[in-house]
């Protein structure tokens, strides 16, 4: 089948020295990589499940194959629009709908807000803002 790509093939290898490198390796440590394919594929076959105890509680299995991972809140549902961030100022008590909202209505940019918002820095103009929710736009 292959029959006519072999004279090809052979061109190829005489004028790439790298390719030749690279079959002659092949050839020698070949049974080398079989075993290591070979004992990664059975200990990915035979492997078992992890069960977590905790106690009072009821068993949890840790799958390896698929990790879930869980949503922080469970009570968001969001239908494919973009998550707003509801910020609130904790000493005047307003709510705005975004972030973006709270910035432009403060006199302060964006990134500024967002900076201080996670974490960056400890106040906006002597003020301090959180997020007070999630709301799907």
């Amino acid at each position: 089948m292959f029959e006519r790509y072999k004279d090809r093939f052979a061109k190829f290898e005489a004028d790439h020295e790298a390719v030749h490198k690279v079959r002659k390796h092949f050839e020698e440590n070949g049974t080398i990589y079989l075993v290591a394919v070979g004992c990664f594929g059975a200990g990915y076959l035979l492997r078992k499940p992890q069960m977590i105890t905790i106690e009072g509680a009821a068993p949890v299995f840790h799958n390896t194959i698929a990790p879930v991972i869980s949503p922080v809140m469970n009570n968001v549902v969001n239908n494919g629009g973009y998550m707003r961030k509801i910020v609130r100022c904790l000493e005047t008590d307003e709510l705005w709908p975004s972030m973006s909202k709270a910035a432009e209505a403060t006199g302060n940019s964006l990134r500024a807000m967002s900076k201080h918002i996670h974490g960056g820095t400890d106040h906006l103009d002597g003020l301090h803002y959180v997020i007070e929710g999630l709301s799907a736009s």
